[in-house]
């Protein structure tokens, strides 16, 4: 991140994910982790996020059991300013078997 102004000024940094595979229809942006940065004029920065993949679990069917999985995939995770100024995205690869995730799923970025 670079503050181009001429003004300190402060950028609150938002992270979203998308799952487009999923086994059911979700969100195509989900809130992951946001931080606040505050930069001096001409300054530049840069902004790091460390999220668990629990917190890409979803129930996966209707039949009421609750139960909430991780599946392996592409996620598509993007950032910017807010949900409608994204200014970066890129595809990464979760891996591994499909696995359920309990109560104690790591709900918050790391």
């Amino acid at each position: 991140m670079r503050n181009t102004g001429e003004s300190a000024g402060r950028e609150t940094v938002q992270l979203y994910y998308d799952d487009p595979v999923a086994q059911v229809a979700r969100p195509t942006q989900q809130l992951a982790a946001f931080g606040t940065v505050h930069l001096e004029p001409g300054a530049q920065t840069r902004v790091s996020f460390r999220v668990h993949a629990d917190q890409t679990s979803y129930t996966k069917d209707a039949s009421g059991d609750g139960q909430r999985i991780v599946e392996p995939g592409t996620i598509r995770l993007m950032v910017g300013s807010s949900s409608g100024d994204i200014r970066l995205s890129a595809d990464i690869e979760l891996t591994g078997p499909q696995r359920r995730v309990g109560a104690d799923r790591h709900l918050t970025h790391l």
